[in-house]
């Protein structure tokens, strides 16, 4: 095997493992994230609470509001 074959060949492995790894990392970042999100009922249960605390906002604002805040 020549050198350029040689430096193609560990070039393909190098290949293969970062994309195997990042792979890896975007399923646990996928996990992580769904972990972490707010369930819909909590979301929906802040959300009544809020708007019985504060009569003159609408749900519509809060939902608005509560998206930009990441919510």
């Amino acid at each position: 095997m020549d050198n350029y074959d040689q430096a193609f060949a560990q070039a393909m492995q190098l290949k293969l493992r970062l994309h195997r790894e990042a792979s890896q990392a975007s399923v646990a970042l996928a996990q992580l994230n769904e972990q972490s999100a707010p369930s819909e009922d909590f979301r929906s249960g802040l959300i009544q609470e809020i708007l019985r605390d504060k009569p003159g906002l609408t749900r519509e604002k809060l939902d608005q509001m509560m998206q930009e805040m990441g919510f």
